[in-house]
């Protein structure tokens, strides 16, 4: 009866069990041992051991197996070594953890060894490896981030505290076109400060899926020079081609934000010659921001276009947020459209298209 009930706990057991004689050969395996190995127990019985452990391991094994028989420890855990390795039928290798205890018994005795397939635990610790390596890139990416927001806020706002100071204290000692000039100024800084903000609120919302916009006929070029009017005057700037009325699906307000966050980011990388071109192809409306700047390596092509994602910082420059390639893309994907990059006979080419509206 007791051979009966030790049978079935044998059987029974969570873990591969393998159970030898001294002279290393198996003698028994529960049906664990055969899953987990991958050998029927006729044909694995009476083989040495070492056919369960890879080639390379085997005479260290074998080593460690004749110093647990002769020695006088009576069990033994065998973990975290990178020579715990086994091999099934197939040929396959899987990482495992080893129990060792012996068996004494009238003809001698035997070694049970127990086998723990350790292969979904080691996966599982890859996960958390790879996890815990992602949260780092986003505290780091978190740093940056709010190292980029200060910096970015902190410019306009400087100069929109420094010039209302100066208008409160000494407006009357300062000429009238000054005053207009720094009158100008103010307005120019509070914009930015805002369409700052506005790119903040847009990623957030666009983040958590609750962006909202209408869909009307847009008039693109009429959007452009809305956008090329708000950023006021300060020498050249970017000029608007010549060319024909299109009139696309979307929401004014969120075109007019791709065409802003296009147009500064041309002005902010790009070479000093910047226009926009307005027309229609195949594919719908399109509207082209074109500079003669370096352009962009291939390889972050695409990364531009990620959440705080930025091509190479340029000398004398302070990195940007990183933001406006990801919402306008984002805005014109949402709208029907499309925001793509090329680089064409040395020029950069960033193309927003959007369906063109019916009545357009």
């Amino acid at each position: 009866m007791l051979e009966a009930e030790f049978r079935a706990l044998f059987e029974a057991a969570g873990d591969a069990i393998v159970v030898c004689d001294e002279g290393q050969r198996i003698v028994l395996v529960n049906e664990k041992a055969e899953e987990v190995f991958g050998w029927p127990a006729e044909e694995i019985i009476g083989a040495e051991l070492q056919a369960l452990v890879p080639s390379r391991f085997r005479p260290r094994h074998q080593s460690h197996c004749r110093d647990f028989i002769g020695g006088d420890v009576s069990r033994k855990l065998m973990s975290n070594r990178p020579e715990l390795v086994g091999l099934r039928k197939s040929g396959n290798e899987f990482p495992v953890e080893i129990t060792l205890a012996k068996v004494p018994t009238e003809t001698g005795t035997l070694v049970a060894s127990i086998v723990r397939d350790t292969t979904e635990r080691h996966r599982m610790e890859q996960v958390l490896r790879e996890r815990q390596a992602e949260l780092e890139e986003l505290v780091e990416s978190k740093d940056q981030l709010i190292a980029s927001i200060s910096h970015e806020i902190r410019t306009p706002l400087t100069s929109i505290v420094g010039f209302a100071k100066l208008l409160h204290d000494s407006a009357s000692e300062i000429p009238e076109s000054e005053r207009s000039e720094m009158v100008e100024m103010l307005i120019q800084q509070s914009g930015d400060l805002t369409n700052i903000v506005e790119d903040l609120l847009t990623a957030a919302k666009a983040d958590l899926g609750r962006l909202e916009f209408s869909r009307v006929p847009v008039d693109l070029r009429a959007q452009a020079s809305q956008v090329l009017e708000s950023l006021g005057p300060g020498g050249p700037g970017p000029v608007l081609a010549a060319g024909e009325t299109v009139r696309c699906q979307g929401d004014p307000a969120r075109v007019r934000q791709i065409i802003r966050n296009l147009v500064v980011n041309a002005l902010r990388y790009g070479g000093p010659n910047v226009r926009i071109e307005v027309g229609r192809s195949p594919e719908g409306g399109y509207l082209l921001v074109v500079d003669d700047g370096p352009g962009i390596p291939e390889q972050d092509r695409e990364k531009v276009f990620e959440a705080y994602g930025r091509g190479p910082d340029l000398e004398g420059l302070a990195p940007s947020l990183g933001l406006g390639l990801y919402i306008s893309r984002s805005l014109a994907r949402l709208m029907g459209g499309e925001l793509t990059y090329r680089y064409e006979g040395g020029e950069s080419i960033f193309e927003l298209t959007l369906p063109i509206a019916e009545s357009g």
